[in-house]
């Protein structure tokens, strides 16, 4: 004689009500810290304009342009600079503590700095790039910073089109 075990019971499948409850409790869960990380990150450490988009600067012959900019807070090791521009002539870009720039200052020859381009006819760092723009532009410490535009030329103006803002980086 055949018998059946009716004491276990029986498996339901889950209800698509029940699976839908559980997926979105798991993408909130996901989701919701690393918003409220991007959220405070951005906050707490924000970008730093210096110059701001679809903006044309002019640099005589042998000059520079120095901007003046201190970083509050840093949560990683550097913060990088971030820009799209472009030249007619050419210039030397250049990031520099304030004791650097007040020497290039007084004889326009950068002795020394904390990151420079070389000379550049365009420049293109993006925050997309955070990751693999390891040559770009950064600061490594709390504290005030320049970032220069040099002109090399001794006989021609140089025209400098920023395209995209010229930042420092949230962190």
């Amino acid at each position: 004689m055949a018998t059946t075990n009716n004491l276990l019971p029986t498996k339901r499948p889950r209800s698509t009500r029940k699976q839908w409850t559980v997926t979105v409790i798991v993408l909130l869960a996901i989701f919701v810290p690393l918003i409220t990380l991007w959220v405070w990150d951005n906050s707490v450490c924000p970008t730093i304009p210096l110059v701001p988009r679809d903006t044309v600067l002019s640099i005589q012959p042998s000059h520079h342009l120095g901007y003046n900019f201190t970083v509050p807070k840093m949560l990683t090791s550097v913060r990088a600079l971030y820009m799209t521009l472009s030249t007619d002539n050419g210039v030397v870009l250049y990031v520099m503590t304030p004791s650097q720039y007040l020497w290039f200052n007084s004889d326009g020859v950068a002795a020394s700095y904390w990151w420079t381009s070389g000379q550049v006819t365009s420049a293109e760092w993006y925050s997309g790039c955070k990751y693999s723009c390891f040559n770009g532009p950064t600061v490594g410490s709390v504290g005030q910073w320049y970032f220069v535009l040099s002109n090399p030329s001794t006989s021609l103006t140089t025209k400098v089109s920023v395209s995209e803002q010229i930042e420092v980086g949230n962190c």
